[in-house]
């Protein structure tokens, strides 16, 4: 880290603040808080002591927010944006949109910025950076999230601010209006970047002009700089004559999402195979293995329908009479890092979050992703592990498990490729910037 510390040290304070977008510390999805805290980390390494600020949605929320950094912590501003059919609420963001479009009108925009606290700190910063959510660029999860992603990129882009997407997702778009809209958006941003290759080619197509490609570029998942941060404490599900003794731990994250089916709860990402069939499969052949224990860990925490807390609890409550000993689930509510220690003490994980698999591979932990969307295999692969994902839309439950099965009884060899690539794969994450000025 002394490295990144020279270069944060090297930076001159002087200059307005720097805007982030897109992600939250607040969702109760830790791999959308895993992008929040490696975006400020990554900003800070980069920009120094120049201000941050949050433009986020929020609602009466404290206005600044103390955040994890490798020397410590720093603490950043929130700019609070309103979704909402309440128009008259002076942060409302379509009726910022509609302003920003009346600030190209240079007699207008003072008398509107002096008037306006949200597009007032807006017009303080000079670059802006939005991460999409990491995954919400595209229309897979519907037309709603686009917009909830795209209208605060929109917004500071029609204020004339310079825009970089940070490693993200990039489509895929079914729809023709969406692709206008990302088509406009990605000709304006003054660089993409793709946590894949797919995406790359993505952007390209959606953008058409040659001369503009050398915007487009590939950077790893800004989540594999995550720091680890052991919890303070760890409650389970068991009781402590019940906990899992086994001697090599496996750590199973079920997906609340997928649980119910997706947002329509009707096999949204058209699955082949019964997730539930699946988790039930994964949990009877490493419970049935000697020496082999399960843990339970949920990456979107809440009571809610998507919460893999709440899915966690009832794949432990279907299968702890039978294996009891043999599987236990994390009960408590971690942070970010804290979660990601949890996934670092096991020998093998299998995820459907792909932060969590993130979090698990970054560690040197052979991690199976579930994909259920193309982003699992462009990440893994960029990192040289796309054995390790499997993909219920397309493989049977059979040929999931023998992968499963083969990939653990080979997992200190991948382990040992995990760890000897993580430190280039650092070094290029906190130096795609360097040239961003």
């Amino acid at each position: 880290m002394d490295t990144e510390r020279t270069k944060q040290d090297g930076h001159s304070s002087h200059g307005g603040t720097v805007l982030l977008l897109g992600v939250s510390f607040e969702s109760g999805n830790m791999g959308v808080g895993a992008l929040a805290a490696s975006a400020v980390h990554l900003l800070t390494t980069r920009f120094g002591d120049r201000p941050i600020a949050l433009l986020d949605y929020g609602k009466g929320a404290e206005p600044r927010i103390a955040v994890r950094v490798a020397r410590g912590s720093t603490t950043i501003d929130r700019i609070n944006l309103r979704w909402s059919w309440k128009l008259f609420l002076p942060n409302n963001v379509f009726s910022l949109i509609i302003l920003a479009c009346c600030c190209r009108i240079p007699a207008l925009r003072r008398y509107i910025v002096a008037h306006n606290p949200t597009l007032r700190a807006i017009e303080a910063s000079t670059i802006a950076f939005a991460v999409s959510g990491g995954d919400s660029f595209s229309d897979i999860y519907g037309q709603e999230r686009f917009l909830y992603v795209s209208l605060p990129i929109a917004l500071v882009l029609l204020m004339g601010k310079r825009l970089v997407l940070l490693p993200q997702t990039i489509g895929p778009f079914q729809s023709y209006l969406l692709k206008r809209v990302a088509r406009s958006l990605l000709c304006k941003s003054v660089r993409i970047y793709s946590r894949d290759q797919d995406g790359v080619e993505v952007a390209r197509k959606l953008i058409l002009d040659p001369s503009r490609f050398d915007r487009i570029r590939f950077a790893y998942d800004m989540a594999f700089t995550l720091e680890p941060r052991s919890p303070k404490y760890v409650s389970l599900m068991g009781s402590a004559s019940e906990n899992a003794t086994g001697t090599t731990t496996v750590g199973l994250n079920v997906s609340g999402l997928l649980m119910m089916g997706g947002y329509d709860r009707r096999n949204m990402f058209n699955l082949r195979v019964s997730y539930k069939e699946l988790i039930d499969s994964i949990v009877r052949q490493f419970c049935e293995t000697a020496g082999v224990s399960v843990l339970l860990i949920p990456h979107v925490f809440g009571n809610h329908a998507e919460s893999d807390q709440m899915a966690c609890r009832e794949v432990y409550n279907n299968h702890v009479d039978k294996y009891r000993g043999k599987i236990d689930a994390i009960e408590s509510r971690h942070d970010q890092h804290e979660i990601k220690h949890i996934i670092g003490r096991c020998e093998f994980f299998v995820g459907a979050r792909m932060h969590a698999c993130i979090a698990a591979v970054s560690q040197g932990v052979p991690a199976i992703s579930v994909a259920y969307s193309r982003k699992f295999a462009g990440v893994l692969e960029s990192i040289g592990a796309g054995s390790l994902v499997v993909d219920p839309r397309s493989m049977a439950l059979t040929e999931i498990m023998d992968i499963m099965s083969d990939r653990f009884a080979d997992r200190q060899r991948l382990s040992s490729e995990l760890v000897a690539a993580m430190p280039e794969i650092r070094r290029s994450v906190f130096g795609m910037l360097d040239d961003i000025t």
